[in-house]
Parts: C-alpha cells; sequence; structure tokens
C-alpha cells in the first residue's frame, strides 16, 4: 500500500476555494484537508 498524498490547505477566510480542491484532485493527491476561519493564526503565534 503507498502512502496517501494529501493536501493541508491553509486559509484565513472562513471558505476554502473550491478551484483549489478540485485542482488538487485533479493533480492526484488522494485527500485534502482544509484549515479556514482564521485557524492559520493560531499555527504562526
Amino acid at each position: 500500500m503507498k502512502d496517501p498524498y494529501l493536501l493541508h490547505i491553509f486559509n484565513p477566510t472562513k471558505n476554502v476555494s473550491p478551484f483549489d480542491v478540485n485542482m488538487a484532485y485533479e493533480a492526484d493527491f488522494d485527500g485534502v484537508i482544509p484549515y479556514s476561519n482564521g485557524l492559520l493564526m493560531k499555527f504562526m503565534h
């Protein structure tokens, strides 16, 4: 079994772009994990 290719998208706004998620799946990522709504600021401090 191969390791999955996962894309973590950090976004300070409420919603992640559907275009970005679609492009990730088109690029053969196995999954997309969105982090949105200001969660990015918690990781930066």
